[in-house]
């Protein structure tokens, strides 16, 4: 059961998009999107190596195929937005000061 938040915020995203999910934290928005055909595509990316590991699980266990849906990177968020062009950007409640 996905939470009413993701539920809102997934509803703001244009049909057919590609996202960047800064601070993806567990995934749970890409994971979301791509499996109610919202999204062709996301790029997912944390500064937690942590993070980053369960959203891989999460992906995985949600049957979402990285190479087709997801690229999981971790790095400074900012820098990865320097290689991206046409994307939908959503920034909901950044929680802390790592951007």
């Amino acid at each position: 059961m996905v939470s009413k938040r993701i539920e809102a915020i997934a509803s703001l995203v244009p049909k057919g998009s590609t996202i960047l999910d800064v601070g993806t934290d567990h995934a749970y928005l890409p994971i979301y999107l791509i499996q109610n055909k919202v999204i062709k595509k996301a790029l997912a990316s944390d500064v937690s190596a942590g993070a980053l590991e369960i959203a891989v699980t999460n992906i995985k266990e949600n049957n979402v195929k990285k190479k087709q849906a997801t690229d999981i990177r971790l790095e400074r968020p900012l820098s990865v937005c320097f290689v991206i062009v046409n994307i939908t950007g959503l920034q909901i409640g950044v929680a802390n000061e790592t951007i």
